[in-house]
């Protein structure tokens, strides 16, 4: 929007507008001078805008407001440090304090901006410092430029002049730069040494000192003719003077380099030494036998780099090639005698490349495609069944110009390129198993963080509660349960990261001692009655009638094995039963198999791949239903081998159900876990008044945050998910949200976005077992106040409580969601 000059002065950008320039300015109308500032500032096509000496617009011109995509309304409420990059914000405020100070009467630097749509630019910024006629400080007067588009222009000029140089230096072809006076401006150290002078010599010299008099019409004749445009390109042979006197013979090829405008600028010559070559041929007549050598010293040069040549004839549609040419095709002479036959020994996946170069060049030649060169790999199948990757590098040679021409003979070298093919696709391979393996051990290192920390909350907490000496017995007794509950949670998900180090690095030591098979499966299948019964489905063990009575072997490495098998049976199960099979093996009478059957859920395809992989779940996700670090199928295969048997899926299918099959020698190796607690602080606020919803799927976790809460005087609302928690919003107005970031059914990130864009206002706290720092990030990103961490102390709950819920936080949090 346009700013007019009252709205100018409304904004605070300036009481008075005399302080602007008015030379040149001149009207009988007092208010001349504001009109003429009006105009300007708002025609002006440079960004203009104006600060306060805190920093915030208070003005802005249309052209600063295009380039940075705010409303004048939206950058009126911002400061400058705010759109400015993070690492540049010291720079300019250092400048800007100078100028307050009257150090520097005003500066320029390049910053990085931020656009209202998040992308970054790069500007140049003049800053001028505003003041009353008194010499106060009044405002910051900027001009904002941006040059990011000039700043990549100039950054690939100079990669373009360092590959020309790069070009220059190295080339063995001489290569110079003529003026169009015919004085030297650059030349390479090939052209130099060819010549026999320094490269400091040559400029100072012109194109007469060095090209012989008989040479030098024909010279001029050719660079006159290509700065009337009448030809593009030139190739002669000609004689040029040695420093040490002699003629040597030159073929030059020059073209005219022109500046933007499309001017011829200066001349660019490529120069062979070809002396050998003009006496090699200076016998011959026929101009025939002279391309004939030269095609024979281009194979020579092919042939010692190792490479092979076709010759194609698309008049004739004739294809000839070297021996090395079939070999690296891996045919026979009479496989190729067209070129479209290449497409018999081309993997199939590559001859769509090679149709689109055939096409482009000689079925429809694309008339803008000037030098018709091209470079392409592809795979080449030979008679053996094996695989070469070849590099195909062809020129195609025409005949007229422009729109009229016509390809007449296209060459190609062929280079064998596998053993560098395999390696680049080794190294990727490599890159991307290192990829998959970093992603995998992050989403794992968070599982693990979730799976400690929620049981420790509920040990903390719980422990908490009985220091407190408040509920009845009947409490005290259940608040002892959960915690030795969660305890032995711990102590086994520490034992399986233990047992896993020892087994991969090789030091897990092996019981041998007598055990009672049978027995001990009965006593592992014992402890999952209880919840088999919770879920209402049967639990049983039959014995093929063969299984020895006692036999040698590690009972706890044995158990904790079958402990793994059961409890994912158990766990993923919630109709029908699990039953285990326990016998010799049929095929060896100093083997056990132990079969695990469950009719629960199943696998997928995708899932069976990572069935066994360390730090792998078959539900990564925050809504996954079941819990588990993705330690236990990996531990126990690593357990079974190391007792000299395996662990394998035998059948699996989606909602069907499992069967794994655990076969060892009669000699075993299980292992063990362990955890630690810390402790929950003391608490004492003042919640009186407070309405709290508590979104966790954990009971346990539910009646530790009720308790806290509570205690302190809150009104507290339970929800079990975040699509309970969306529903409970839209029924009645809360103080505080405590929202869990991994449930069931909703997430609490999914649940938070879905309360922001109702309107919702209320401060929610993530609550996670994720102590990572982008995990901090990626809460606030989701549009949560706060972030704790489990395992939940409770003073640090209730004083975030109380902070959240005080009237001004509520005020700064309307504010915060609405803008």
């Amino acid at each position: 929007m346009d700013l007019t000059c009252e709205e100018l002065k409304a904004t605070g950008a300036t009481s008075k507008l005399d302080y602007f320039p008015t030379n040149g300015f001149e009207s009988k109308s007092p208010s001349f001078n504001d009109q003429a500032w009006e105009a300007v500032f708002r025609c002006a096509p440079a960004a203009l805008s104006f600060n306060d000496l805190s920093g915030r617009f208070t003005a802005a011109n249309p052209s600063f407001l295009r380039l940075t995509g705010y409303s004048l309304e939206e950058i009126t409420k911002i400061y400058a440090f705010e759109i400015t990059h993070i690492d540049d914000r010291a720079e300019c405020q250092m400048y800007i304090g100078k100028l307050i100070n009257g150090e520097i009467e005003h500066f320029d630097l390049k910053k990085r901006m931020f656009r209202r749509d998040g992308s970054i630019m790069l500007t140049r910024l003049t800053v001028s410092l505003v003041k009353d006629q008194m010499g106060t400080p009044l405002h910051l007067m900027s001009m904002t430029e941006d040059i990011t588009e000039k700043t990549r222009a100039d950054e690939s000029l100079r990669r373009h002049k360092e590959r020309l140089s790069a070009i220059m230096n190295y080339t063995n072809v001489g290569v110079n730069l003529v003026g169009l006076d015919g004085t030297f401006i650059e030349v390479n150290p090939a052209f130099s040494a060819m010549l026999g002078y320094n490269t400091e010599d040559l400029p100072q010299m012109t194109m007469k000192h060095i090209i012989h008099a008989d040479d030098l019409p024909q010279t001029y004749k050719n660079i006159a003719d290509l700065l009337e445009q009448k030809i593009s390109f030139v190739r002669t042979i000609k004689k040029m003077l040695h420093k040490d006197g002699n003629w040597i013979w030159a073929e030059a090829a020059v073209s005219v380099a022109k500046d933007m405008n499309g001017n011829p600028e200066y001349l660019v010559a490529l120069i062979q030494d070809i002396s050998e070559r003009i006496e090699s041929q200076s016998e011959l007549k026929s101009g025939k036998e002279q391309l004939r050598k030269a095609e024979e010293r281009m194979r020579l040069a092919t042939e010692a780099a190792n490479m092979g040549i076709w010759d194609y004839n698309p008049v004739l549609d004739t294809l000839e090639q070297s021996e090395r040419a079939h070999e690296i095709m891996g045919t026979q002479e009479q496989n190729l005698a067209h070129y479209k036959d290449i497409l018999h020994h081309v993997h199939p996946a590559d001859h769509a490349l090679v149709l689109k170069i055939f096409d482009q060049c000689f079925q429809s030649p694309d008339k803008s495609y000037n030098d018709g060169f091209n470079q392409i790999v592809v795979r080449v199948l030979h008679a053996d069944g094996e695989t070469h990757w070849v590099q195909i590098s062809s020129q195609v040679l025409f005949e007229g110009a422009n729109t009229s021409r016509t390809p007449t003979r296209a060459i190609a070298a062929l280079l064998d390129v596998t053993e560098q093919s395999q390696h680049a696709e080794e190294l990727k391979n490599a890159r991307d198993a290192a990829e998959v393996a970093n992603a995998t051990k992050s989403s794992f290192l968070a599982n693990m963080s979730h799976e400690i920390r929620t049981p420790l909350s509920s040990i903390l907490g719980f422990s908490k509660l009985l220091l407190t000496e408040q509920g009845s017995d009947q409490d005290r007794a259940f608040y002892h349960d959960t915690v030795v509950r969660n305890g032995q949670v711990l102590e086994h998900l520490i034992d399986d990261i233990l047992d896993l180090s020892k087994v991969e690095a090789g030091r897990m030591e092996l019981e041998k001692v007598q055990v009672a098979l049978f027995e001990l499966i009965e006593e592992t299948l014992n402890i999952f009655r209880h919840k088999a019964q919770e879920k209402n489905i049967t639990l049983c063990l039959r014995s093929t009638g063969n299984l020895p009575p006692v036999i040698l072997t590690d009972p706890t490495r044995l158990r904790q094995i079958l402990i793994n098998l059961i409890g994912n049976a158990i766990k993923f199960t919630n109709q029908g039963g699990v039953e285990i099979t326990a016998g010799l093996s049929p095929s060896a009478e100093k083997e056990i198999h132990i079969k695990v059957e469950d009719t629960g859920i199943g696998l997928t395809d995708e899932q069976k791949l990572r069935l066994f992989q360390p730090f792998s779940q078959a539900d990564n996700s925050t809504t996954r239903k079941f819990g588990g670090t993705g330690l236990g199928l990996h531990l126990a295969k690593r357990l079974a081998n190391a007792m000299s048997g395996d662990l394998r899926l035998v059948e699996s299918a989606v909602d069907k159900g499992s069967s794994f099959l655990f076969q060892f020698a009669v000699e075993v190796v299980p292992a063990e876990e362990i955890f630690s607690t810390p402790a929950l602080d003391d608490f004492n606020f003042d919640l009186n008044g407070l309405s709290i919803l508590v979104v966790e799927d954990s009971p346990d976790i539910q009646f530790l945050l009720v308790n806290i809460l509570e205690s302190s005087g809150a009104k507290v609302v339970v929800a079990g998910n975040g699509e309970e928690a969306v529903a409970f919003e839209a029924l009645q107005a809360f103080h505080l949200i405590l929202m869990d970031i991994q449930m069931p059914v909703m997430d609490g990130y999914e649940a938070t976005r879905q309360l922001r864009v109702q309107g919702c206002s209320i401060p929610i706290v993530a609550l996670t077992a994720h102590a990572m720092i982008d995990e901090r990030q990626r809460t606030r990103d989701a549009g949560f106040t706060h972030h704790l961490t489990k395992p939940v102390n409770g003073s640090e709950l209730l004083r975030i409580t109380q902070e959240l819920t005080s009237p001004l936080a509520r005020r700064e949090s309307v504010q915060c969601i609405t803008q």
